[in-house]
């Protein structure tokens, strides 16, 4: 979900699967309780596909299983983001990283400069 719909009680940032039945598609949303809601997707306001999701568009959400993949992206991985991906998971987390690369990450702190 990328817009609040507070009449279907759905909220950005709210992921679904999409199935379909007698020949139409529905979004099947899981409340925190395990408590199931079901749509036809024609009524959801605006969605995206996601097959996988980035950390940050992550935050906020909780799941079961998370694999996460750090690359060298010079100064981009942070230890602040790793902690964000870890802590997605409730379950189990899987970490794929380039030789070195988790090293930089962990040794990585975010500089915030502020004037407050």
């Amino acid at each position: 979900m990328t817009q609040n719909d507070y009449s279907l009680g759905i909220y950005n940032g709210d992921t679904a699967l999409v199935k379909e039945k007698d020949d139409k598609a529905y979004a099947v949303f899981f409340d925190k309780t395990g408590t199931k809601k079901e749509h036809l997707l024609t009524l959801i306001p605006k969605w995206e596909v996601a097959f996988a999701l980035t950390i940050h568009k992550s935050q906020g959400s909780e799941f079961d299983d998370v694999m996460t993949v750090l690359t060298g992206a010079g100064g981009f991985l942070t230890k602040e983001l790793l902690y964000t991906a870890l802590t997605r998971a409730k379950r189990n987390f899987i970490l794929f990283s380039e030789p070195g690369t988790l090293k930089d990450c962990v040794s990585t702190k975010i500089s915030r400069y502020s004037n407050l």
